[in-house]
């Protein structure tokens, strides 16, 4: 039996660039997380017919730390487990404050 194991949702626009590089750019708010959403909810359909917890961890994850600061990325990430993720990735900090 082959399978996944989980994926990973940005808010990154296409064409997605390295964490660490400058000149990123982050899809909207609400968008982001109607992403997540998305990615939940088809993880709780497969769940629904296979069972629980047979469906791929959900990872989110945000760039937005950089393009528009610590308050919108902690927002992002709330929002998101709000969704329904698993976990969230809150890329690029600088400091651990």
């Amino acid at each position: 039996r082959t399978g996944m194991a989980g994926m990973m949702i940005e808010d990154q626009v296409a064409p997605k660039r390295c964490g660490h590089v400058a000149g990123k750019a982050v899809i909207p708010f609400d968008e982001a997380v109607q992403r997540v959403k998305a990615a939940c909810d088809a993880r709780d359909e497969y769940e629904a017919l296979f069972g629980k917890g047979t469906g791929p961890l959900i990872l989110a994850r945000t760039d937005s730390l950089v393009t528009d600061g610590f308050e919108d990325a902690i927002q992002r990430c709330i929002a998101f487990r709000e969704a329904g993720c698993d976990m969230t990735f809150l890329e690029a900090p600088q400091t651990i404050e």
